[in-house]
């Protein structure tokens, strides 16, 4: 692949399991800017997992890239990206989400990458106890201007079995509840259309104070009352 040097790359610290997701400003489904995703290891040059799908035009073809990665704790890595052709525009804007690892600066703004930024999807992110958003929920908007997430739910669930008690946090955690808000509407508005759906849960969602929706809570908190 040849050397790294001339590249500009940045530090990851971190977890036992890394992922990255590179996101870029092109044509949903007919993509042709290629670029590529690589982690390297702690001498910024050695490869240790990549993402190299091409993008020509093609019918089918999209702007993004996926990486997932087993790393040690503790130790630094390097995420970089690279154009398969030198002859395409410098200026291409992109977005890279890590998870499970942190990347430094960090920008969250714009941080929402795909199948997330769809336009047929309910984005859901993360709220605290304390009416805060979780730190690792993602912030729209979208590459072309959409507010994401259109709803927040609580991103702590305690879940108690046999002998113990688990708490399952994150957006995995708020997404399941709002899949419960939309399968008892489906039961009370049967048949019910997804716009339907949506509609009703946006206009009837408890908006944060007198903000209304925006990119790092959508279009309401936790409580969603049903007409």
């Amino acid at each position: 692949i040849g050397g790294y040097s001339g590249w500009g790359v940045t530090p990851l610290q971190s977890s036992r399991f890394g992922q990255a997701h590179l996101r870029w400003d092109d044509v949903w489904g007919r993509a042709s800017i290629d670029l590529d995703l690589y982690i390297l290891g702690a001498d910024a040059r050695t490869v240790i997992a990549a993402s190299t799908d091409i993008q020509n035009g093609s019918n089918g073809m999209l702007p993004f890239e996926d990486t997932f990665f087993n790393m040690v704790a503790g130790r630094q890595y390097y995420v970089a990206i690279r154009a398969k052709d030198p002859s395409q525009p410098i200026s291409t804007r992109f977005y890279l989400f890590v998870d499970d690892a942190v990347l430094s600066p960090v920008a969250m703004e714009g941080s929402i990458t795909a199948p997330g930024d769809s336009f047929q999807a309910i984005t859901v992110g993360g709220l605290e106890r304390d009416g805060t958003i979780y730190d690792r929920s993602g912030r729209g908007p979208t590459w072309d201007g959409r507010l994401k997430p259109e709803l927040v739910a609580p991103s702590r669930i305690i879940l108690n079995g046999r002998g113990f008690t688990y708490e399952f946090e994150g957006t995995s955690a708020a997404t399941p509840a709002v899949a419960r808000a939309v399968a008892l509407l489906r039961q009370l508005c049967s048949p019910a259309s997804p716009e339907h759906i949506s509609t009703s849960l946006f206009t009837n969602a408890h908006v944060i104070g007198d903000i209304g929706p925006g990119n790092y809570s959508g279009y309401c908190l936790d409580v969603i009352p049903f007409p």
